[in-house]
């Protein structure tokens, strides 16, 4: 009886240890979703979602707001973009702010960009010119 019920003790520990690891530790095998918090942040508590070597991309949610950011490596902000259900904005954060376009659902877009994020709902694609990048958002539905 002993025996039995030091195994459970150990196997609960084990098992509380555990989550907490994960909860304290966030890292591409602990994040389950988007973040919550952390937008506008150089380095925010988020998983990279970016598909450039060149960019990192990080997508929040609250209270039903979707959110992504696009960093460069040096963890400057370079746009950012909100959207609710169909609705999509650019919001004012990052230097190429500015410079960011959102096209009209399954636009084409120029050969000569680059794919830096895509998902179900939204494709983000740089374009280098001599003014400064350019960054092409498009919405899929």
């Amino acid at each position: 009886m002993r025996h039995h019920i030091a195994t459970k003790l150990a196997a609960a520990t084990l098992t509380l240890l555990t989550g907490s690891a994960a909860a304290c530790c966030p890292d591409i095998g602990h994040i389950l979703g988007p973040a919550s918090t952390g937008l506008g942040s150089s380095y925010p508590q988020a998983r990279n979602l970016s598909l450039s070597d060149t960019t990192r991309v990080y997508v929040f949610q609250r209270e039903g707001v979707s959110y992504l950011q696009v960093n460069d490596l040096s963890g400057h902000a370079r746009t950012a973009i909100g959207w609710v259900e169909n609705t999509r904005w650019v919001m004012p954060i990052g230097v190429d702010a500015d410079r960011t376009t959102i096209l009209p659902v399954g636009s084409p877009v120029p050969a000569d960009t680059l794919l830096v994020y895509e998902a179900d709902d939204v494709t983000v694609r740089l374009q280098k010119a001599p003014g400064g990048d350019l960054w092409l958002i498009v919405p899929k539905q």
